[in-house]
């Protein structure tokens, strides 16, 4: 018996390993960034990719990688034991929320490498586990997006309704307790943001993962929104955007030139935990967690539907952003992606849950759509 175990345990290891070898050349990534004049714009830090090559691969290498599972446990009592095919969008939004909050408890510097064992970082993989258990799992986003968005778990999510739904879920999070503010009409109001910062305790005591969700034209990108969406990843409070092209969500994470950096979850990998990296099962886990390489997407061609994210530790953060987003994303924009105000325009006061619900349908009217299929599958022989 105890050898049939070894032998199962290291068919596991096998089956992993080959999983990301497979999901890492599927993922389209080039194992490098190509050799460019241009700066490298990669979450708000600036990279000249002839010089500092190594330090931007590691950098890209350190975001969290979230793509399809399966064999995990049943979402619900009868539900799917996969999300291959419908949970792009979900997984978008776990890899911009892990962004955040890995660099909450690490810092923007923080680098991952393979051997990684650091205690808050192992914390926050497991936040992120395939089971219903864990606050960030595709589980409760799923279940969450079902209860407060009527949407289905095995249904598409768009942009704002996983926004929506991870506002939710990180409510219930009692160890970094981030507060996710979501923007709606394309306003920041400043007042709205502290006021859900500050609660009733009158001062600002939490984090803040501020989203936009936004529309950049009907069924493709409006060119006069292209330099403000590139504007967005030199601000040093982004920590993303999360949109794609119709019915195929991508995260997008940085910008060269007139095309975007991302990381796509349509590659369909084994549920697997990181656990304590204390087993060579639970080390190729964690390396099925981290994208060997960049992909690459023209700008024009993105899907105007997407939310833009930022973070913020503080108050004084907060301000620091708005000053940013003044300078950068509206005083040089003829076409500002977003507007920025003290209060609300009498106009605009509407009930905010109800606002969200409006904006919810507008911009997803597309995602009846039938799940994508085109993610690259894999067989272990």
């Amino acid at each position: 018996m105890r050898r049939l175990r070894l032998r199962l345990a290291r068919l596991r290891r096998r089956m992993l390993y080959e999983a990301q070898l497979v999901a890492q050349q599927a993922c389209g990534g080039c194992d490098q960034f190509p050799e460019t004049e241009q700066p490298v714009w990669l979450l708000g830090t600036k990279y000249a990719a002839g010089e500092n090559r190594d330090a931007l691969t590691a950098d890209f290498r350190t975001r969290i990688w979230m793509t399809y599972r399966r064999g995990f446990p049943s979402i619900g009592i009868d539900g799917p034991t996969t999300d291959r095919g419908w949970g792009c969008m979900l997984r978008c939004g776990q890899m911009v929320l892990a962004e955040a909050l890995q660099r909450l408890q690490l810092g923007r510097a923080w680098s991952w490498v393979p051997g990684t064992r650091q205690a808050d970082y192992l914390r926050l993989m497991a936040l992120f586990a395939d089971r219903g258990d864990a606050p960030y799992s595709i589980h409760q986003i799923a279940l969450t997006g079902e209860r407060t968005a009527g949407k289905p778990v095995g249904t598409w999510f768009g942009p704002n309704t996983v926004a929506q739904a991870l506002r939710h879920v990180a409510a219930h999070d009692t160890w970094l307790q981030p507060v996710l503010h979501v923007a709606m009409d394309s306003c920041v109001v400043r007042d709205e943001v502290r006021r859900d910062c500050r609660g009733t305790s009158g001062a600002w005591r939490r984090p803040l993962l501020l989203v936009v969700p936004l529309r950049l034209g009907l069924s493709e990108l409006n060119p006069v929104y292209a330099s403000g969406v590139r504007a967005c990843f030199t601000v040093p409070h982004v920590v993303g955007i999360i949109g794609g092209t119709p019915n195929h969500a991508l995260y997008f994470v940085g910008c060269v030139d007139d095309r975007l950096v991302y990381l796509d979850p349509h590659t369909t990998q084994p549920a697997a935990e990181v656990g304590s990296k204390r087993t060579d099962w639970e080390e190729q886990a964690d390396r099925s967690y981290h994208c060997g390489g960049p992909c690459f997407m023209r700008l024009a061609d993105i899907d105007p539907s997407l939310a833009v994210a930022f973070l913020c530790r503080d108050e004084a953060e907060f301000d620091s952003l708005c000053e940013h987003v003044q300078r950068i994303l509206i005083e040089p924009e003829k076409h500002p992606l977003f507007e920025l105000c003290e209060k609300r325009p009498s106009w605009q006061e509407v009930d905010c849950l109800a606002g969200a619900e409006a904006a919810s349908f507008d911009f997803e009217a597309a995602a009846a759509r039938p799940g994508d299929d085109t993610d690259d599958e894999f067989v272990v022989l």
